[in-house]
């Protein structure tokens, strides 16, 4: 089904790479989502959506446009205190040695 928190689509599937392959990111699992056609096409690669991280367990989102957004991770919505870095981890284009940084800044908070 597709990833995008709070979608359901089961169909019209596609696969999303969190570090784009134009800039060099692989087809390595944890580099993969599924998303349905709008999640991919008018969020992700549109306005309304962004994803980083690592797939499946660790990916933020911000879906909405920037200045009204919805914070998550994986599935959970984020509440406005947890909300302090969360925009200061996302890469533009992420290599593995920030992918892994980011994972030890959420070890150390104490989310895991």
């Amino acid at each position: 089904r597709c990833q995008a928190p709070g979608c359901t689509a089961r169909s019209r599937l596609q696969v999303h790479h969190l570090h784009y392959r134009s800039h060099q990111g692989g087809d390595e699992e944890w580099n993969k989502l599924s998303l349905c056609d709008f999640h991919h096409r008018e969020g992700e690669h549109g306005e309304l959506a962004h994803c980083w991280g690592r797939a499946p367990l660790d990916v933020y989102w911000r879906l909405g446009c920037e200045e009204l957004a919805t914070w998550y991770r994986n599935e959970r919505q984020l509440e406005q205190g947890e909300l302090a870095g969360v925009d200061e981890l996302r890469p533009e284009n992420p290599d593995m040695d920030e992918l892994e940084s980011m994972n030890e800044f959420r070890t150390e908070s104490g989310d895991e």
